[in-house]
């Protein structure tokens, strides 16, 4: 099942530029985006994801995915990839936001072979390493078997990274930005009290957010970030779908939001079997003992960062105290201390000044990145 899937999706991984012939004595440069970080289009090639229209909450696409499992791999719906998103235009001409154009526009004069790996974000990440892992075997066949250098961001750095755990020889070296290697309770705030994408409350409600496999790999395999108020740890295995029932977190809080996808017992099924796919996905970050190729970590150690979760805090919305604990440093999303490879990995570190989703916008960071490539 696996396989056919992934020959269907190769044609959605895209080859940013054309190579010309003087250029194939380069090294490959490849890059993979994070969530939330590729365009996502229907049958027409209209975009569902993501336009200032729904940023302004004019338009909101269904982006709920199936909650059904065939063959142990999730329905589809008709959206597909479309490549990494560039710049989201709220107001053409007066407001918009870069999300990858600066870094893009960096990489495609590069002088390398440049490809992005373009992924549905929202699907098993076990789906989506398999369809990474050829997409690498692809491009090596393309530049005479030469190794790629990686430039990953946030969840497309854990994609990588596992492929990367599993075959070294493909690498000539990686970049991680912003990735959360040992995982945290930040991505909580989407899932339990939800957050807007712009003005748009609706389009990545926790009722959207909880049919993505995906959003599970970005928890902490340790079950560290819940505390009373007190300040006690609050056992929890992140990885275990009764345990959510029983701490109402995310659509558990509120039966109401459970009704919105589904029955209690199909909500309940599709998480068992998503949790439990996170879970095996999780533990192929584990490294094996090999050599790894050269690693650059991008940071931020600035900005105040999400990573406790208080039970009946002060500041509760359904349960959970999101807002009150204090935070780490970080970039915003991913704690700094989450945001480096397991033991046993050697890294160099740059750290940033800009949050999560501007990290590969930094022009300090793509000045440091252009030097590690030329290393």
């Amino acid at each position: 099942m696996l396989l056919g899937l992934v020959l269907t999706f190769l044609n959605s991984c895209s080859t940013e530029t054309q190579v010309a012939a003087s250029e194939r004595n380069l090294t490959p440069l490849v890059f993979i985006h994070g969530i939330k970080g590729g365009k996502l289009v229907n049958p027409k090639g209209d975009t569902q994801w993501l336009t200032g229209a729904q940023a302004l909450s004019l338009s909101t696409p269904e982006l709920k995915l199936p909650l059904h499992w065939v063959d142990d791999v999730q329905e589809r719906d008709d959206l597909k990839s479309d490549g990494p998103l560039e710049t989201v235009k709220v107001i053409p001409g007066l407001i918009q936001q870069d999300i990858y154009a600066t870094w893009l526009k960096a990489a495609r004069t590069s002088g390398h072979p440049f490809y992005s790996f373009a992924y549905d974000w929202r699907r098993d990440n076990l789906e989506t390493l398999e369809l990474f892992s050829r997409f690498i075997e692809k491009v090596r066949s393309e530049n005479g078997g030469r190794k790629v250098q990686l430039v990953a961001h946030s969840m497309g750095g854990l994609i990588s990274f596992a492929v990367l755990n599993q075959h070294p020889e493909n690498f000539d070296s990686a970049v991680f930005a912003g990735v959360p290697f040992a995982g945290g309770v930040g991505f909580l705030i989407d899932l339990h009290a939800g957050d807007s994408v712009g003005t748009n409350s609706r389009i990545l409600s926790p009722q959207v957010l909880f049919t993505f496999p995906s959003v599970y790999t970005l928890f902490p395999l340790g079950g560290k970030g819940l505390v009373e108020e007190d300040g006690s740890p609050i056992t929890m295995d992140f990885y275990s779908q009764p345990q959510w029932k029983e701490k109402k977190l995310g659509v558990f809080s509120d039966p109401a939001r459970v009704a919105a996808v589904g029955s209690e017992e199909k909500a309940e099924a599709f998480m068992a079997t998503a949790l439990a796919h996170a879970k095996t996905f999780r533990m192929l970050l584990a490294p094996r003992k090999q050599n790894f190729p050269p690693v650059l970590v991008i940071s931020n150690e600035d900005r105040p960062t999400l990573v406790t979760a208080i039970h009946h805090g002060k500041k509760s919305t359904d349960g959970w105290d999101l807002q009150s604990a204090p935070q780490a440093p970080g970039d915003g999303r991913v704690a700094e201390h989450d945001a480096f490879p397991p033991t046993g990995v050697a890294y160099d570190l740059f750290l940033s000044k800009a949050e999560h989703t501007q990290l590969l916008n930094d022009p300090k960071v793509i000045e440091r990145i252009e030097i590690f490539l030329k290393r």
